[in-house]
Formats: C-alpha cells, sequence, structure tokens
C-alpha cells in the first residue's frame, strides 16, 4: 500500500470538503493520491446488494469515473465494493472512507481492493486512530463519506440501514 500521511485540519493538504464540517476529524490518515477534486459523487448502499443494485453501482461509478468525476465510498462489501471497483475498472479515482483506522482492515475480503485503490489514482481516508473499530464508527464514517461528496446516490438500502443514514446526512 502506499505510504500512510497523517494530516490535521491544520495542515494544507487536509481536505476542504472536512475542514468545512461543523465537527471535523482532529486527524485523517491517507494512502494515496490526491483528496481533492472538483467533482465526487457518494455512491452508497447495502452490503447484501442484489446482483441489479451491484452492477448498478459498478457501472455508475465506471461512468462517473469516466466524466472525471471521483467516486466515494465507504469499502463495505456490496453496494460500495462495486462503486470503488467500477471506478477502478476504467482507471479513475475512487475514495473510500473506512469506518475503522488504518491498523484495523474491514471487512478484510477487501484488502486487495484497499490496496488497489490506495496505489493510485484514488485514496483511502481513515478518520480514526489507527486502532480503532466499533460499530459507530460506521455511522460516522458515513457522515465524512457524504461530506467528501457534491452528490449521494443510494442504489439499495434496508430499512433503518447505513446508506439512509448517510441520504439523511446528505439532506
Amino acid at each position: 500500500m502506499a505510504p500512510l500521511v497523517h494530516l490535521t485540519p491544520l495542515d494544507a493538504r487536509y481536505p476542504s470538503r472536512l475542514r468545512d464540517l461543523d465537527r471535523p476529524p482532529a486527524s485523517i490518515t491517507v494512502s494515496g493520491g490526491p483528496i481533492e477534486a472538483a467533482r465526487a459523487v457518494a455512491i452508497v448502499g447495502s452490503r447484501a446488494a442484489t446482483p441489479g443494485a451491484w452492477r448498478f453501482a459498478y457501472k455508475l461509478a465506471a461512468a462517473l469515473a469516466a466524466a472525471d468525476v471521483v467516486v466515494v465510498s465507504g469499502g463495505a462489501l456490496g453496494v460500495d465494493e462495486a462503486a470503488h471497483r467500477g471506478a477502478l475498472s476504467i482507471g479513475g479515482r475512487t475514495w473510500a472512507v473506512a469506518g475503522t483506522g488504518h491498523a484495523r482492515c474491514f471487512p478484510s475480503e477487501n484488502r486487495p481492493l484497499f490496496k488497489a485503490i490506495a496505489e493510485g489514482p484514488g485514496a483511502m481516508i481513515w478518520p480514526f486512530g489507527p486502532r480503532y473499530a466499533s460499530r459507530s464508527g460506521f455511522v460516522v464514517r458515513n457522515r465524512y463519506l457524504v461530506a467528501m461528496a457534491d452528490a449521494v446516490v443510494v442504489a439499495q438500502a434496508g430499512d433503518a440501514s447505513g446508506a439512509l443514514r448517510a441520504a439523511e446526512f446528505a439532506k
């Protein structure tokens, strides 16, 4: 994986999209390419995605990346994974905002995907301390990934899902 860089809001490289939040992360860890972009769209949805939702997220991400839009998602299985893979399939940029610290890979099945994202031109973004692991981190992560985007697409969501929380944050 690309080297890790630790940033605080006082660092010029800290993403302006997060700095503009009322409560930005006190620090983030980044691995990969630039974390600024003219346009970014978040694609989120169910971890247990239907084949149709998976294809939709993949194709939409590929089309957005082809139009020089950064695809933002959370690195989870299902829709998130499809979005990241779609952007990478055409050599586009994708940002994965993790729900854990960088020393804890979750889900472990996506370790190769996270490595591919960090090798560029995308970036892995961890808004938590290195060993952080808590279910509440995924709700907080959704707030940050929405802040990193200009628009949010919910490809599929169950009742009371994290994807619907992301849509609430976007409102």
